[in-house]
């Protein structure tokens, strides 16, 4: 298995980072319920809420440096980190019997934290993994104009790699309200 179809599957993980954001910010009423239901007492005051309203957009930067290549290895550590955070809540939630939903997609998930959740996230770490390794780099990446120098892109591959970005920034964002609207319509019947 090449190192560019590892890198692929990064993106992946970014793509998945980018729609779990986007959902988040969608929801932020429902986040916020599920973050006030988590078994983290240990957090002090209000963190909380600063949590709740920081973590989408973490979770669309990191989605987005992903999928350019930017900043590897650091970025795809920051995601292995959080995606680790993420199971040790899961599996706080999981050992207590609390039963609260993941809202890991915002309003695009109403799946209760549990095993599941807790083996899906590893896989997203193991997706990244490959990541990690400095100096390697995709020929579509941030990453390798920076170490190459910025006279090695094509105005072709600048313009396809931002472009490939946006468009599945804007398709998060579509499938997330367009979930979260049909998710109301079905719960006002």
């Amino acid at each position: 298995m090449g190192y560019h179809f590892l890198f692929l599957l990064g993106r992946l993980t970014g793509i998945l980072f980018i729609f779990a954001g986007t959902g988040k910010l969608l929801s932020l009423g429902k986040l916020e319920q599920t973050m006030h239901a988590l078994p983290v007492s240990f957090l002090p005051g209000n963190a909380i809420d600063v949590i709740t309203k920081a973590l989408p957009w973490i979770e669309f930067l990191l989605g987005t440096l992903l999928i350019l290549g930017a900043f590897l290895p650091y970025t795809a550590w920051i995601s292995i980190i959080l995606l680790f955070v993420f199971n040790l809540v899961a599996i706080l939630a999981v050992v207590k019997g609390v039963n609260i939903p993941c809202s890991c997609f915002g309003g695009n998930s109403d799946e209760i934290l549990s095993l599941q959740t807790i083996a899906r996230n590893f896989v997203f770490v193991i997706l990244v993994l490959p990541l990690v390794v400095p100096g390697r780099t995709s020929p579509l990446s941030v990453d390798k104009y920076l170490h190459d120098g910025f006279s090695s892109p094509t105005a072709d591959q600048i313009f396809m790699l931002i472009f490939i970005t946006a468009i599945i920034i804007g398709l998060s964002f579509l499938i997330s309200i367009a979930r979260i609207t049909i998710a109301e319509g079905n719960s006002d019947d």
